[in-house]
């Protein structure tokens, strides 16, 4: 049995990491601001695992619980997440996740513990050659551009990851989809199914062309599991998600197909609409998953058509 510590555990993707722990015999703590996190989402195992509601960092007052714990895992997914979120305050946000990240690695030495760092596939920045690899160059664009302040800040946390003298494993996030994900700040799965179980007008931003791959939510954790629990992964990157590439009129279709609803209406809205900004948009977003495969020999089991339905199927998104 490990100790666990889950930065971010009330949110989508931590919330089923904490489940997976627990499932598997992990005692688990959890930390959470409630940002865009939810209680809620623990329901089903509250009682199984310790809950602090805190920043991270910590502040003062919830400082002294972490001195007086001792973890040998530290999974750290707290981020500001989503477009809309991160777009009110860019530099602000990008500070508290590099702030956050830089706090929980530190933490992690102190502990002597592994720790598990859940990056981004915004890191990719501008590449057109697909699938991603690990070790391809990176290619930002232009700082002055709010698209990139996200990407900025996970890959400054990478670094810091990597180089912070404790066990370390970084993990690219492609596209993750399940129940229990909002729409709130922009996730295009839960708010298109809300716009088309409604029966309103789907607003699809940009052309409707661009392609992505979307990983059930359940493949990706039990990936996260296994690179936390072999010991040959320290110190590497890896991809996590799905292979199947769909573009974003086509998800639009298949989720229009499951729900049944025939009388389908949608507008294209641009960018500078959408998100008050100019946006230069990624065409293609496909990852090789070549590495983790070999390292843990893990490969997504759920098709995109079965999680749609598994988000659909009883009206939770």
């Amino acid at each position: 049995m490990s100790k666990v510590l889950i930065t971010g555990g009330a949110g989508f993707i931590g919330s089923y990491l904490a489940e997976y722990c627990i499932k598997m015999g992990d005692s688990v703590t959890i930390v959470d601001s409630l940002s865009t996190g939810s209680y809620r989402n623990l329901d089903d195992i509250k009682h199984d695992l310790i809950f602090l509601h805190s920043p991270v960092p910590p502040d003062f007052s919830t400082q002294i619980f972490f001195d007086n714990c001792q973890f040998n895992q530290i999974y750290h997914l707290a981020a500001n997440v989503g477009f809309f979120n991160v777009l009110e305050e860019p530099g602000r946000k990008m500070y508290e996740n590099i702030r956050g990240s830089n706090w929980v690695f530190d933490y992690a030495k102190r502990q002597k513990a592994k720790v598990l760092f859940t990056s981004s596939s915004e890191v990719y920045g501008e590449r057109f050659s697909c699938p991603f690899k690990e070790d391809d160059r990176l290619i930002l664009g232009n700082p002055n551009e709010m698209r990139w302040g996200y990407a900025y800040s996970k890959l400054v946390s990478e670094y810091d990851c990597l180089q912070c003298g404790a066990r370390s494993v970084v993990v690219r996030l492609f596209n993750t989809i399940g129940k229990r994900q909002t729409g709130k700040y922009g996730m295009v799965v839960p708010r298109f199914v809300e716009q088309v179980k409604n029966n309103e007008v789907v607003q699809i931003y940009g052309i409707g062309e661009q392609t992505r791959c979307f990983c059930n939510v359940k493949d990706v954790v039990e990936a996260l599991f296994w690179l936390m629990n072999t010991d040959n992964t320290s110190g590497e990157i890896y991809n996590v998600g799905s292979v199947e590439e769909i573009s974003i009129m086509d998800l639009m279709l298949r989720i229009r197909d499951v729900i049944g609803q025939a009388d389908l209406k949608f507008k294209l809205v641009p960018y500078s609409d959408a998100y008050g900004c100019e946006f230069n948009d990624v065409m293609r977003r496909v990852p090789s998953i070549k590495k983790v495969s070999k390292a843990i020999g893990w490969i997504p089991r759920v098709n995109l058509i079965n999680t749609l339905k598994e988000i659909i199927g009883d009206g939770q998104v």
